[in-house]
């Protein structure tokens, strides 16, 4: 499978779904990016964002990392998400969407930080973004890479 050049375009959005697996398809971008190098400015995998997933379903960072590095295709690498997920995939998905809408609790002051400073890098960089509804990282992932937003 072609990696994308994630200097020259965003890996698939946070909301996209792989065999109803929430996260996949842009941790498969995103690892495919770093195995041929073309990351661009992004946090190479496993970011923040991978590792709730791979943590929500018991999976381990390079073992997947290995299976994405064969070039199987993307219904292959759900399918071995699927055979080798410790975790509950149903419990797994209803955990990670309900994540992506949560906004950070105030009493979580060390991320509550970094999202109020990345909103307002963003904000100086992108003036005309709405980042009202901005309240989570996920959130910002959407509002930064233009994908639409929660329903």
């Amino acid at each position: 499978m072609q990696a994308p050049d994630l200097a020259k375009s965003c890996p698939r959005s946070p909301l996209d779904r792989l065999g109803d697996l929430p996260w996949l398809p842009r941790l498969i971008d995103k690892a495919r990016a770093h195995l041929a190098g073309t990351m661009g400015d992004y946090i190479p995998y496993p970011c923040g964002g991978d590792q709730r997933f791979l943590d929500t379903f018991g999976l381990d960072a390079n073992a997947l990392l290995g299976v994405i590095g064969q070039g199987l295709s993307d219904e292959a690498v759900a399918e071995w998400v699927r055979l080798e997920a410790t975790e509950d995939l149903q419990e797994g998905v209803r955990v990670l969407l309900a994540h992506f809408e949560a906004p950070i609790p105030p009493d979580d002051a060390d991320r509550l930080f970094r999202l109020q400073q990345a909103r307002a890098e963003l904000q100086q960089a992108r003036p005309d973004l709405d980042l009202t509804w901005v309240d989570n990282f996920t959130k910002l992932i959407l509002a930064e890479e233009g994908h639409p937003r929660l329903a």
